[in-house]
Order: C-alpha cells, then structure tokens, then sequence
C-alpha cells in the first residue's frame, strides 16, 4: 500500500467507524496491515495529525477534521510562480504550484482551503493555503508582454510577472525583439515544462508613444470608447436638463448664496464634492457637504446607467481618464465648476467644540461654487501664503478654508481616539508629455489640505450610512472587516526581527498607536506598507457593516457618484428614503441577494481598476529609472536598506516607491558580518566596502545600475562618496 492509499484507507477507516473516531489500534485491525504497511502506519497518522486532516483528541482518539471551506474566485499569479486566489471569509489564500491542477491566471477556479504543515514555510510566513478542485470558468486567456531573443530562441516576457510565467515562442512570425506582444498559451503546453506561447498580435515597438496605456488597457480588458447608445443618451439627458434646468432648481434648497467651493488635484477633469462651513451662535459647527447630484441625470436601466454599471468605476491613469460615465455628463453637467450652477445632494453635519457629531439633515440642493482649489492653493492658505495663490481667492473662501482647517483636526482627533489607524503613504503623481513620456514625478504627501478634505468625506459618508441604517435601507456598505490573527502574529514576528518592540498588534489601539508612532523612522512608508498588506482588503457588500480601518461601525461611499457606481446606489437609495415624493426610479437593489450579486461585481470592477492604474504607475516609474540608468552620470539618490538576505541587500528608494538589490563591491566580501547584532537587536548584515554595516533601516546613496522592465527589477549601486 502507497501512501496515498494509506491515507484514504484511515480517511474511509474512520468515515465509517461507530461515532466516527477511533483510536490507533482499532483503526490498525480495521486496515489489516502487514509487514512494512504496519511500521509505515504510525508515520502516516502523525504526518496526517500534521496536516490538520485528523484531530488527535487527549483520550489518543482520532477523529475526522472538519472539512476545510471552499472558496470561489479569480486565480492571480505570484512572482514566485504560485497563484492567490482573494476569499470573502479567507482573505488571501496562496496555491502552490503543484496544486494548480493547470488553472492559468484570470480563470474562475474552486479552491479547496487546507493547513499549512506546522514547521513549513508557508507555516512560517502565516500563509492560508489552498489547492485547486476545479476550474469553473476560463478568464481572459490573453496576456500581454514583450518579445524578447535570447540566442536563437524567442522568449515572451509578461508585462507584469503576476500576469503569468514568462515561457518559450512557438512561432514569432515577423516580431522584433523587444516588440510589445499579445499572447496566448499554445495547445502544445504541456503545462508541466517550460511553458509555450502562440503569439496573437503585434502590437508594435514597446517605446511607441501610448505603447504602455495601450497594453494595460488591452491586458485589464478596458475600452475608452461608450456604446453610441450611451452617448446618446447623455447628450438627450444634457439637452432635457438645460432646457428644464430652472424649474427643476426652483424644488431644491437653493444655496448659491452660500460659500461653497472645491479642493481636487491640480489636474482633475471632473469635481462631484464641494465643502462649506457655518459656525453658529451657540457654538456648534455646520459642516457642508455637497456632492453632484448624479442620480438626477442618470435613469435607472437606461443606456448610461447599464453602461456605468459594467464598468462600476473610472479608471484614472497618468494620460488619461476612462470616466464611468460619458464626458457630456462626467466632465461637463454633473462636474461642481466654478460659478456654475449645479444640483447636489447636502449633507449637514452639527459638531459641538471638541468635534463629536450632533446632528445630521439632508436637503436636496443647488450650489454655485464659488472657488475651484488645488490642494496646492489650499495649502498655501494653511500655511499662511494665500498671497501666492493665482488667481487671488475671496476673502470668504479663505477664511472657511482656515474654519474647516480646524474642525478637521477635531474630526481626526476623534477617530485617534476611536483608534482609525493611519496608512497614510506617499504616492506619486505622474505627468507625461504629449507622447505619453513621463517628464515628471511629483511624490503626493498627506498634508493638512488633503487630510481636511478626507475627514469631510469620511464624516458624509458616515452620517449618510447612520441615516440609511436607521430607515431599515438596502444599500451597498463599503466593508472592512478585521485582520486575521495569524497574519498580525506574522507582522508582529517581522517586526521584531527588524528591531522593532510593537506589542499585541491585534489590540487596535496598539497597531494605530504604532502606526502613529513611525513618523520620521527611515523605514517608516515600508514599514506602513507591510501593516497595510498584512489587512484585508476592503469591499463592497449589502450583508456585512462596519469599517475596521476607519474604526466605524457603519460606513458607505457616497460622495463620487460621478467616478464610483456603488456611490450612485446610495444617492438612490437615500433620495428615496427622505423624499419619496421625488419618485425617485430604481431605488435600492431588490433582494439581498440581488444587492449582494452586484456588489461583488463592483468590488470587483474596482480592483481591476485599481490594479491596472497600479501596474501603469509602475510600469512608467521602471521606465523612467531606465532612462536615468543610461545616462552617463546617474542621478544619486538616497535608499534605505529594507531587508539584509544572505549575500543579498535590498534597499527601497526614498523618493519613489520602487525596490531594488544593491550590488555590494566585491572586495566587501571578506568583510561580511552575519552574526553579531546591533543595540536594538537587529542582524548586522553585509558590510560595505568601507565596512559600513547594512541592516533594515541604513539610508545609503545609490545610482541605477540597470533596470529590467519586464521582469520588473531593479540593480542600485552605492553611489561613490
């Protein structure tokens, strides 16, 4: 008897055993084992016990586990040639490669859930890990990449390794090395080999103008250009609106009088949110937010509303907009511009002089902003420069500006107090030339315009999901539900292997007070980044409430429904919930299950944007670092050492989110220190040159030493001193 027949048997043995439970002995009768099946007998109990297959009870029974959930969803791929599939209950669930069963990145597969073996790797990095039963339905087969000659083979290289494993070239037709491909697995895969590709299209010289936009939209599955349905249906709702537009403003609290103005990105195309601010006698603060009243313009069922769904999110990329809806609407009638009028949905929010909430009314509106601010003016204005804003802003509007100022920081100190914790990472803003080049990289910060505004959306959205939680509401909350503990046990392990002493991380009050806490430590935006990939990932549901990040029982989006479909549903939602008399057309989703189908679908559609506009951002950063590595005197710029592995130094730079290895001089070699530990407690590491230690945590200067961009890597050399 093999070992997979051995533990089938035990699993059979105990499946019909009185009570089903049995101890060793019986379960050895049971099997009537002979010669080396009986010695072979005792490992293979252990070895199950191990794996979490049987539960030894204290009484030396054995008994069945439970059987382990199964889960539904798209296969992504690993770096490392695993896939991940993303759980609802789970949260992340890693498939080795001996389980994949052939499912390919993108197909919709059946992952049975299983233990990682106690002492084992994925064990060790707090990995759920799973393997797949089937493969329900075939996802886009197509992967976009590069070809690449290597010798007198071809390669084709994935645009991103987590589309796929890079493999061989059945047949490269007329491609040149280096041309930006489409292709497809072969009929000829064996799926156990190199994997074998059949090129689909030539898409043209990667360094054409658009060459990465193009690729990534072609990869995402995302289309720029509206059904004509679509178009025409925005330009007969514009043109109904414009004609009828002051006898539907004559129903709406008119508040063009009131100062009420915008704060967006220096080149954003539309504006759905705008604030305003009332301090009344008593003492208590009006805070004022009026979000574009989408829901007017948009008819459930219609052909803009069935085409919004589908995509459920604009895509925002460093070139372009891939808006959710047609620009007549997104960019047009809906977008807040300045000193023109426009229909909204208001929210009211009463806060006493420490900042807790009072209050909340709703008025349908119309405003006429008075000001259009980039978070760059607004800043200006905080830090006493207003002087410096062109064009001049009214004295009103700046004036707010400073109110508002301070009732965000009440707001946020509130939520410290309620533990939200802070992710707060810089991330960069790319602008690119008239052929899609990029010509420069702006790292965006969390300044006090940018958290003003978020404390503003973030007390709308709550108020609004109170407001529906007490009228009994179907809607889609926007849901964050608590980390696993194993993986906050893994955080916390990683943490003091680095030196670093953060306690019980699964106390929210200790994770937002370590968080709070790495403010100026050179490892601080890596450091956040491994708390935030060590949370589940937040979604879109009509069953679940709650926001753990936020710290909020009840939370929902509401305030872009020009960018985001699930923030449409709640505008519907609420109009009919408080003015039934509005008859306001599709209103809510039906049945909870209908609801729940559709936000699955959002969340899905939002992580397909995001993922994209991510790999873009990426995509054009290597590239511009291999720009830099040409040239002849490399630009230094600080790194900080983020992990010290073996002879391997890897080290995140400064100014850009990018990793890469730093090639240490070979003469550093007999001075190598892997023992000793600093005062902290941290590994010493690899010394350079100089015999200068490198540990998590050094800020050294580098130059780009070569970058790959397929392959996404990155070489840093020490910069000379």
């Amino acid at each position: 008897m093999n070992r997979r027949d051995m533990e089938q048997a035990l699993r059979d043995a105990l499946h019909h055993a009185p009570g089903r439970e049995a101890s060793s002995s019986e379960l050895a009768a049971a099997l009537a084992l002979k010669g080396k099946d009986r010695k072979r007998f005792a490992r293979t109990l252990a070895r199950l016990v191990a794996r979490g297959v049987l539960i030894q009870a204290v009484s030396q029974r054995y008994r069945l586990a439970p059987t382990p959930p199964r889960i539904e969803g798209r296969l992504q791929w690993l770096r490392s040639g695993k896939g991940r599939v993303e759980g609802p209950e789970t949260g992340s669930v890693v498939v080795p490669v001996s389980r994949l069963r052939g499912a390919r990145p993108g197909d919709l597969v059946a992952v049975r859930v299983r233990h990682a073996r106690p002492g084992s790797k994925a064990a060790a990095r707090g990995e759920t890990v799973g393997a797949v039963e089937t493969v329900l339905e075939h996802g886009r087969p197509d992967i976009v990449g590069s070809l690449r000659r290597q010798r007198a083979t071809w390669r084709f290289i994935p645009l991103n390794p987590r589309y796929g494993p890079e493999g061989a070239v059945a047949n490269p037709g007329h491609g040149r090395d280096g041309d930006r491909v489409v292709a497809r697995r072969s009929e000829q895969d064996d799926g156990v080999n190199d994997p074998l590709y059949d090129l689909v299209e030539n898409m043209g010289a990667a360094d054409r103008p658009f060459a990465d936009t193009e690729s990534v939209m072609r990869q995402f599955g995302l289309r720029a250009e509206f059904p004509g349905a679509a178009l025409a249906d925005a330009e007969q709702t514009a043109e109904r609106w414009i004609a009828a537009a002051d006898t539907c403003f004559r129903n709406r609290l008119d508040l063009r009088d009131v100062c009420v103005f915008t704060i967006d990105p220096e080149d954003a195309r539309d504006f759905d949110d705008a604030v305003s601010l009332t301090e009344r006698p008593d003492g208590l603060r009006e805070l004022g937010v009026h979000i574009a009243d989408v829901a007017s313009f948009v008819t459930p069922g219609g052909p803009m509303d069935i085409e919004a769904r589908r995509r459920g999110t604009s895509v925002y990329f460093p070139d372009r907009v891939l808006p959710m809806l047609p620009e007549r609407l997104s960019n047009g009638l809906c977008s807040l511009r300045p000193r023109e009028d426009r229909p909204a949905l208001s929210v009211f929010m009463l806060f006493d002089r420490q900042g807790r909430p009072t209050g909340r009314r709703f008025a349908r509106s119309v405003i006429r902003s008075a000001a259009r601010l980039t978070y760059e003016q607004a800043q200006s204005v905080l830090d006493g420069r207003a002087d410096g804003c062109e064009p001049a802003l009214p004295e009103t509007v700046t004036a707010s500006l400073r109110r508002l100022h301070a009732l965000a920081q009440d707001l946020a100190a509130c939520r410290r107090e309620r533990h939200a914790l802070d992710f707060d990472l810089p991330e960069p803003r790319i602008r690119v030339d008239e052929n899609g080049f990029v010509k420069d990289i702006r790292m965006q910060v969390g300044d006090a315009a940018h958290a003003l505004i978020e404390e503003c959306m973030v007390a709308a959205n709550e108020a609004v999901a109170m407001e529906l939680r007490a009228a009994g509401a179907l809607a889609l909350s926007r849901y964050h539900e608590p980390p696993d503990p194993p993986k906050l046990t893994k955080l916390r392990e990683r943490l003091e292997a680095m030196g670093y002493a953060p306690g019980n991380l699964s106390h929210p009050a200790r994770l937002s007070a370590f968080l709070s806490n790495l403010r100026g430590d050179p490892l601080e935006n890596h450091l956040r980044a491994l708390a935030l990939r060590s949370m589940k990932r937040a979604f879109y549901s009509a069953l679940h409430h709650g926001h753990f990040g936020l710290a909020k029982d009840q939370y929902v989006h509401f305030t872009s429904p020009i960018r985001r479909y699930p923030d449409l549903t709640v505008h519907r939602t609420l109009a009919a919930c408080l003015w039934p008399e509005a008859k306001t057309e599709g209103a809510g989703e039906g049945t909870p299950a209908a609801a729940e189908e559709l936000a699955r679908h959002l969340s899905a559609a939002e992580r397909v944007a995001d993922e994209a506009a991510r790999d873009l951002n990426e995509l054009l950063l290597f590239r511009h670092l291999l720009e830099e590595a040409r040239q002849r005197s490399p630009q230094a710029r600080s790194a900080v050492v983020v992990a010290v592995r073996g002879r391997r130094c890897f080290a995140e730079l400064q100014d850009l989110p990018l990793q890469g290895e730093v090639r240490i001089d070979a003469r550093a070699d007999s001075r190598d220190s892997f023992r000793g530990k600093d005062r902290r407690g941290r590994r010493a590491g690899r010394r350079m040159a100089n015999g200068r230690p490198l540990r998590p945590g050094s800020v050294l200067r580098v130059t780009v030493a070569g970058v790959d961009v397929d392959r996404r890597q990155i070489l840093f050399r020490p910069a000379p001193s």
